[in-house]
């Protein structure tokens, strides 16, 4: 929740004191301000700015009250009423209901939709005084000692549904569980998606942008990019150090291309590349896994797994290069 204080006095209409009067974090009713005897008066003050629009949610208003003879609390003489209000600029928002005042102090309430704001940087309390009537003797006024404005807090969630942005630079952040939800059109020269939940991208996500970089901070194991991803942009590099960096279907066409993980597998499922060059890396135990289709000028595979395809180290050194013969042979027919 946020906290809003009077901070500043728009109208002191037959009153005496104002917002200082009214502004206490802790309600005290040691200062007040207070309108004059059998007099209609209205106080109207400003209120500190949230620090982040208030997300949808309820608001409540609080404030203390009490009747007084000339400025000095007294529960004798006829009746008097405070009215308390919410205003945006000249615009009411919300209101209670007249509450009769008396010699000691009560705090009253009342609540409406933070949605009924539109600018709160310029959120108002009213409050005003009812006359009261009767012979001079029981004409009394009445007096207001603290008040505040509770609003839910600031929307934790940046992009939430159907996002489409088209800019140079864009930054999209969240330290909430779910950094774009929904479906999101992105087209842009440089992206930076960041997220400290456990899905970076979750959903269907089309990025086409020259440069782009995908990082979470969500709990190892659980995959940074969570449903249907399309990328084309000239050079990616995808990294992890989970278990892995690609799981599922894959398929991406790009001029240059760096997957590498310390985990146990670089790309695990189908994965189906396209691109002049390519570089594979890997320290675990399996560098491919399940079917994987390469289409590509240039071909590097590195690993520190072992493998049946290497070479018998302790095979006579003859045949070991009669066998490299007999494959550049037959590497050769095939061209």
């Amino acid at each position: 929740m946020q906290l809003l204080r009077p901070d500043g006095n728009v109208t002191q209409t037959n009153f005496t004191g104002g917002f200082a009067e009214i502004d206490e974090a802790t309600p005290s009713d040691a200062d007040f301000a207070w309108g004059a005897d059998n007099t209609v008066a209205v106080l109207e003050v400003t209120v500190s700015d949230p620090s982040g629009t208030p997300a949808s949610g309820t608001c409540t208003a609080r404030y203390r009250i009490a009747k007084t003879n000339d400025g000095v609390v007294d529960g004798a003489g006829n009746a008097c009423t405070v009215t308390g209000e919410v205003y945006e600029g000249a615009a009411q928002i919300a209101t209670d209901s007249a509450r009769t005042a008396d010699g000691t102090w009560t705090e009253y309430s009342f609540t409406f939709a933070a949605s009924a704001v539109t600018n709160w940087n310029d959120v108002r309390l009213r409050f005003t005084t009812s006359a009261s009537g009767g012979s001079p003797a029981n004409r009394r006024g009445g007096a207001v000692s603290w008040a505040e404005l509770e609003t839910p807090d600031a929307g934790a969630t940046p992009i939430t549904g159907d996002a489409a942005i088209t800019m140079p630079v864009a930054t999209v952040a969240a330290t909430a569980a779910t950094t774009v939800e929904g479906a999101a059109g992105v087209a842009l020269p440089m992206l930076t998606v960041a997220a400290t939940a456990s899905t970076l991208v979750e959903g269907a996500g089309s990025l086409t942008a020259p440069m782009l970089s995908l990082s979470a901070g969500g709990t190892v194991g659980n995959p940074s990019i969570e449903g249907t991803a399309a990328f084309t942009l000239p050079m990616p590099t995808l990294s992890a150090t989970a278990s892995s960096v690609v799981s599922g279907l894959a398929a991406l066409t790009m001029p240059i291309l760096t997957l590498s993980a310390a985990g146990s597998s670089v790309v695990v499922g189908l994965a189906a590349l396209a691109l002049p060059i390519l570089t594979l890396a890997a320290t675990g135990s399996t560098l491919l896994t399940a079917l994987g289709a390469l289409l590509m000028p240039i071909l590097v595979v590195t690993g520190l797994a072992s493998g049946p395809s290497s070479p018998d180290p302790s095979a006579p050194a003859h045949r070991r290069g009669a066998r490299r013969s007999s494959m550049i042979r037959r590497a050769t027919r095939r061209r």
